[in-house]
């Protein structure tokens, strides 16, 4: 009776064995398939200065003049109506993006959802800076006559631009919402005291003023929006306050400035490639929560272009190797890449797409689909 379950639990271990070495590799490699490239008949040119945004049936090369692109990487006819062309002058410069929008050097904005892009505003009066979007409105910087940027805020279906009370002489620096929200913070710098000082001013319902912060012997440059919270990032320290004003906590920014940031739906990812300690704790990996709260994880070290992809994340190693990651930052698979690249973007609406900008300045495409050779 002994021998025969000393057999039956060894050939449970076998088991458990032959499941680990073959199962789990297939399950693994099910989870992050091969990207393989998708070579189009001409190499797409992507300079340095240029910006990828996508749209559903395509991409576009933001630059002057714009490049226009379907999914297999051959050049398109600009997807406007013909009236917006005209008024385009039949050459179109974009000078901003965002997700589902761009903005001409014409001050006109356009929806890429649709195809043909539809106008949605238009101001020959304005110098438009740049552009943010955020759940239900875009957040346009507009530079005045001094050269110094104003935020208005243009409301989804109106055609109206709304400006931001409170703000006195305080320059822009940085603005942020929370996922969804309606709400809006924005960083800047007062000018109006004998020694600049940071002003944070917060807002409900798009531009109801709720409450400014004013920080002293702090130098910020970017500011992060949660539900109930925000993250200031400075030179010398990083410091969350909730809503009301209150520090919830303050930590040493050791990272120079080098980070990815990565909104989340429970809150926000602060990846620091360089460092090993976030104050007392070991690792290089931030998380605040929308309450405010933070943990610490350890990611691999030396990563860029940090995003999420799939169920995970990816990131660029050394420029030569892309290292995917689960969503506890323990690396799953390494792919090596045939070229040097400086920068990767995920297609939003096939994330199975991946788009790295190589040293060379081209475009290339990877994907999970297999390609077919061609017969000749």
């Amino acid at each position: 009776m002994r021998r025969r379950r000393k057999i039956i639990m060894t050939a449970l271990l076998l088991a458990v064995i032959v499941v680990f070495y073959f199962f789990i590799p297939t399950i693994r490699q099910k989870a992050n398939p091969d990207l393989v490239p998708a070579y189009s008949a001409d190499p797409i040119s992507f300079a340095q200065e240029e910006d990828l945004h996508f749209f559903p049936e395509g991409l576009v090369i933001c630059g002057s003049p714009s490049r226009f692109y379907d999914l297999d990487g051959t050049d398109i006819l600009p997807p406007f109506k013909q009236d917006d062309l005209s008024a385009e002058n039949g050459n179109i410069d974009i000078i901003a993006h965002t997700e589902n929008y761009i903005a001409t050097a014409s001050n006109r904005i356009y929806n890429t959802q649709t195809v043909p892009f539809s106008m949605v505003y238009e101001n020959k009066d304005i110098h438009l800076w740049d552009m943010k979007e955020y759940s239900d409105f875009l957040l346009l910087l507009i530079q005045n006559e001094e050269s110094a940027v104003e935020p208005f805020v243009l409301v989804r279906g109106s055609d109206f631009l709304i400006s931001l009370d409170g703000i006195g002489d305080s320059k822009y620096i940085s603005a942020d919402s929370s996922r969804g929200g309606k709400d809006l913070s924005l960083l800047t710098m007062s000018l109006d005291a004998p020694v600049p000082f940071s002003r944070v001013f917060h807002y409900v319902n798009r531009n109801e003023l709720y409450g400014v912060l004013s920080l002293e012997d702090q130098f910020l440059y970017n500011i992060f929006r949660l539900k109930s919270a925000i993250v200031l990032i400075g030179i010398n320290n990083i410091l969350c306050y909730n809503i009301d004003g209150k520090l919830l906590w303050s930590v040493k920014n050791d990272s120079n400035g080098l980070f990815d940031a990565i909104p989340e739906k429970n809150g926000l990812l602060l990846y620091f490639p360089e460092i090993t300690h976030i104050g007392e704790d070991k690792g290089n990996c931030l998380f605040v929560q929308n309450n405010g709260d933070r943990s610490v994880k350890e990611f691999p070290k030396y990563l860029s272009n940090l995003r999420t992809y799939r169920n995970g994340y990816i990131g660029l190693e050394y420029k030569k190797t892309l290292v995917f990651l689960n969503k506890n930052g323990r690396t799953t698979k390494k792919q090596k890449l045939p070229d040097p690249v400086n920068t990767l973007e995920v297609d939003p609406y096939k994330p199975e797409n991946l788009y790295v900008r190589t040293d060379s300045n081209t475009l290339q495409l990877y994907t999970t689909e297999k390609q077919e050779e061609d017969e000749e």
